[in-house]
């Protein structure tokens, strides 16, 4: 495999450490109060953005990769997984098209692309509910998509004016960032069981009759018994299956008020036809989210980092390069815990000066790493290279 020249390693240096400080807004977000159901500020958003405006769409992309898979399996579920990845990449194609036009400002590319990634996840609730009334919630979750995409804006164009000049002026005298290789050889059979999560979610959303769909819920019910899955997580699992499975319900009451009516809530009928609805998205939802749960307890972050290695070097034996994104995933994981130290918790200081010190001294680190690859492979000290 031929050796990428010093452009491209500090070009994957710095996609990294834009990998890293994606994770590390996703986490920190988790740190902000926010009092309504399935509302976010999607504050990785804004290293996807930063990437867009210091890089390219291809390192924008692969940010939104390495976001979408980490926040996916590696914090959440393939359940998440699978919302997060069709918000991103619509969002994404939206916000690469808009980024080419000269007069688009980086707050406005921010928010279409915000309003695009709900969009994106209200097309995978509609699918796994089962049901077209879940564009109910559309005008609240469009609302709060404009505020949480201006806000990432605005991060994102403020942190890249910080970058452009805040370099420490000591950034020689850091150490360098040392790499160790990534392991290779997973201990569980990651692909089999993310496969197997994927055909089990298939025949969940082909089945719309009760006892097919209880089966399946109890199937899930009895992997997680099997892997053993923490009764934080299964709390956890709960509190986002009660939210949706209350909007759901709310939807299939207001939309299904023919037929034999068995109760009723002042003048709201709750109707036969209203229960059985409410009872499918009840199993659908459950035995989603348990198997969903079930399959990340069986697989752990080693597992997970060692079966993309080893995706990435089938794909290389296929002629693809994928020399520098395994480098740059390197560095992504390196370099978070420097963010974790600097950027501490509390989403009150996110905009303070001690935030953007940290990211300029993670860029830093990764300039030196990318100069001690360089004298390595014999490409000299590469002094020339700009931060």
């Amino acid at each position: 495999m031929a050796v990428p020249s010093a452009d491209e390693m500090l070009r994957w240096t710095r996609v990294g450490v834009l990998a890293a400080l994606a994770l590390m807004l996703g986490y920190l977000e988790t740190f902000i109060p926010i009092p309504v159901p399935g509302v976010k500020l999607g504050l990785a958003n804004s290293a996807i953005l930063l990437s867009f405006l210091r890089l390219d769409a291809r390192a924008a992309f692969f940010v939104m990769l390495v976001k979408v898979l980490a926040q996916g399996l590696l914090f959440g579920s393939p359940l998440t997984l699978a919302f997060s990845l069709a918000g991103s990449l619509l969002a994404y194609c939206l916000m690469a098209a808009l980024a080419k036009i000269p007069s688009m400002h980086p707050v406005m590319v921010s928010i279409c692309g915000a309003v695009a990634h709900t969009a994106g996840q209200m097309l995978v609730a509609a699918v796994l509910l089962g049901m077209r009334l879940v564009w109910l919630a559309a005008p609240l979750l469009m609302v709060s998509s404009i505020v949480a995409g201006a806000f990432c804006g605005v991060l994102a164009v403020r942190l890249d004016r910080a970058l452009s000049t805040g370099y420490p002026a000591d950034g020689e005298a850091l150490p360098p960032l040392e790499l160790p290789p990534l392991p290779s050889s997973p201990g569980k059979p990651v692909g089999a069981l993310l496969a197997g999560y994927l055909v089990f979610t298939v025949v969940i959303l082909l089945q719309g009759e009760l006892m097919p769909l209880a089966a399946l819920f109890a199937c899930a019910v009895a992997a997680c018994m099997v892997a053993r899955v923490p009764g934080g997580t299964l709390w956890r699992s709960a509190r986002a299956f009660v939210v949706l499975l209350l909007v759901s319900a709310a939807a299939s009451i207001a939309g299904n008020r023919q037929g034999t009516e068995l109760a009723s809530l002042g003048s709201i009928p709750i109707t036969a036809e209203a229960l059985s609805c409410i009872a499918v998205v009840a199993l659908r939802l459950g035995a989603a989210m348990g198997m969903s749960v079930a399959v990340m307890g069986l697989i752990g972050q080693r597992d997970l980092i060692a079966f993309t290695v080893r995706s990435a070097e089938r794909l290389a034996r296929c002629g693809l390069d994928t020399q520098g994104p395994l480098m740059a995933l390197n560095v992504c994981l390196e370099t978070l815990p420097l963010l974790a130290a600097g950027i501490g918790g509390g989403g009150a200081r996110l905009f303070t000066e001690n935030f953007v010190g940290t990211i300029a001294d993670a860029y830093a680190r990764a300039e030196l790493l990318a100069r001690a690859f360089c004298k390595a492979v014999g490409e000299g000290a590469c002094d020339d290279l700009a931060p």
